[in-house]
């Protein structure tokens, strides 16, 4: 397609606006969920500094700092938004078709989902631990039974910090 039939074309797909995006294929996902958008797009704009200019549906409501998937290349790709244009800018003397936004990247429900298994992982180790204490416990008293000597013998010196602690909990 020549330049002139490549801007007819776009000029005739109104309504449309254009923004610029980098390209943050390589993005990591402890960024993504630690970092609000706007820290992961001055990170990631140091880190590239490239900008393209995608054209994008204004039904998208695409916000600086979003992360989108476009078209480039003959592939998907994930981009991070770093501008929205107020017209369509669009260069007259492109040699190139400007590809389309095709959607905006919802992370909301992962970073939910993330948090939510991180607390869940954060309660099944403390069951773990209570559990562990718990068969700890229940191995101190039956030795106790068997040995009429080993309370005696860990009750008192170095050890008797440690063994009240544990043993006091189920025996007081």
């Amino acid at each position: 397609m020549n330049t002139s039939t490549n801007l007819e074309s776009t000029l005739l797909q109104q309504p449309f606006n254009t923004v610029s995006a980098i390209f943050t294929n390589d993005v990591c996902i402890k960024s993504v969920l630690s970092l609000s958008k706007q820290q992961l797009l001055q990170q990631m704009q140091q880190e590239s500094g490239m900008r393209y200019t995608f054209k994008v549906e204004p039904t998208l409501n695409i916000q600086v700092g979003d992360f989108a998937i476009v078209h480039a290349n003959g592939e998907l790709n994930i981009v991070q938004i770093c501008e929205l244009h107020k017209t369509p800018q669009i260069d007259p003397k492109a040699n190139y078709n400007y590809k389309w936004v095709i959607d905006k990247v919802r992370l909301s429900t992962f970073k939910q989902r993330m948090k939510e298994e991180a607390r869940i992982n954060e309660l099944l180790a403390d069951l773990y631990k209570v559990e562990q204490l718990h068969q700890l416990q229940n191995r101190l008293k039956q030795a106790c039974k068997v040995d009429k000597d080993f309370l005696a013998k860990y009750k008192s010196g170095k050890n008797k910090n440690w063994f009240n602690a544990i043993y006091k909990t189920k025996h007081k």
